[in-house]
């Protein structure tokens, strides 16, 4: 396995998504009926999460625009629940195979997060030797990813993959439960081929595909 170079998102790529998101909107704005259905509610999120990327927006105002929050409120509201949301996520554990995938990996590492509070949290959970360069609460995260393979789980992820690497010998790898038609559908829109998305079902399955670079 050659030298390469891996960009990582965090939630749900290096620890579980934790339903955290959803929950600090529901303490803070009350229930909704998008808020009520946790499926329902990450579609909505993850295409809200593209359109507010398009659109140089917050995506967490934008979200709570949507639900008939005011403007000038939803400025307010949204660091009220990204506060609330980060104190949740820092007891959340990696995906116990982490470790010993980033040891077989010859690669530099880097953490490209819409969050903040992943260097405290790497350091917790004693990660912090295996990744170069933490880069953290932006709002886009293709400014970064240029020249990396990647390793994310929305739609969005795929977007911003794309837009960094576009027509490029480049994979990323997708992992979870991504809806296939919206995959392809975004595929189609940016004039990419299937093949540059490597599904997989957990992370020790990168390993194959990577002896091959």
């Amino acid at each position: 396995m050659n030298d390469i170079k891996i960009a990582w998102d965090v939630d749900g790529t290096i620890r579980p998504r934790p339903d955290t998101t959803r929950k600090a909107i529901l303490e803070v704005v009350g229930n909704h009926k998008i808020l009520s259905q946790q499926e329902l509610f990450y579609q909505q999120w993850d295409e809200i999460s593209i359109e507010a990327k398009n659109t140089g927006r917050d995506v967490f105002e934008l979200f709570l625009i949507r639900i008939g929050i005011s403007e000038e409120e939803s400025k307010h509201l949204a660091s009220v629940i990204k506060a609330r949301r980060s104190s949740r996520i820092i007891s959340t554990q990696p995906y116990p195979e982490l470790i010993d995938v980033l040891k077989q990996i010859r690669s530099s590492n880097i953490i490209v997060s819409h969050n903040t509070g992943i260097d405290e949290w790497l350091r917790k959970n004693n990660l912090s030797e295996y990744f170069c360069s933490v880069i953290q609460g932006v709002s886009s995260k293709s400014e970064y990813i240029q020249g990396y393979i990647y390793v994310g789980d929305t739609i969005s992820d795929v977007r911003d993959f794309l837009v960094a690497n576009p027509k490029s010998n480049l994979n990323m790898f997708l992992i979870g439960n991504v809806d296939k038609m919206r995959l392809q559908s975004l595929l189609n829109q940016m004039g990419e081929d299937i093949s540059r998305v490597i599904r997989i079902s957990k992370l020790t399955e990168m390993l194959e595909y990577l002896k091959k670079i």
